[in-house]
């Protein structure tokens, strides 16, 4: 099951992608809301800019895996291999 679930990832979810994505992304709008908060004197990454890296990350691999569920009957038919 592990190995399975290994090699949906990393064929349907690339970690080297979607990692630094889910990071980038996290710290972009963490310090965006920090600069548009005039009560903020100054940020740096914590704690809860990792937490919220993965929970983005973790995000979009089930949104992947739900895609890929709801288009198994046509990827059975174009797409075999998949």
């Amino acid at each position: 099951m592990i190995n399975r679930l290994g090699r949906y990832v990393l064929g349907s979810y690339p970690p080297a992608f979607y990692l630094p994505y889910g990071v980038s992304w996290a710290v972009g709008v963490t310090a965006l809301f920090t600069l548009a908060d005039p009560r903020v004197t100054g940020w740096r990454p914590d704690v809860g800019v990792v937490v919220a890296a993965l929970t983005f990350a973790i995000d979009l691999l089930l949104m992947r895996a739900l895609d890929d569920i709801r288009d198994l009957d046509y990827d059975r038919e174009h797409n075999p291999g998949r």
